[in-house]
């Protein structure tokens, strides 16, 4: 099982979405580099807040979620921020 979880970086606006069995520790994954797509992030130093949008589902239906939110650009929570486009599958 899956899960869709959403990295908000306030310093910098931006909002990414991604897809784990084990949210947290792919977010520790994250702030040490370890993905391509946050690589200006500096999770020392910039305000980074995550959450989990959606638990328990398929890999395939959480990548689908995953890119559908980020085709919907940013939530109504979170105006004005960018979302950073992933190519995943």
């Amino acid at each position: 099982m899956a899960a869709v979880y959403r990295l908000v970086n306030r310093t910098k606006r931006e909002i990414y979405y991604g897809t784990s069995a084990d949210p947290e520790q792919r977010v520790k994954e994250h702030a040490a580099g370890g993905t391509d797509a946050l690589e200006g992030w500096d999770f020392e130093n910039d305000d980074v807040v995550w959450r989990v949008e959606v638990s328990d589902t398929t890999d395939d239906k959480a990548t689908s979620i995953a890119h559908a939110l980020e085709a919907s650009g940013p939530p109504d929570d979170l105006p004005g921020y960018t979302v950073i486009q992933t190519g995943g599958k």
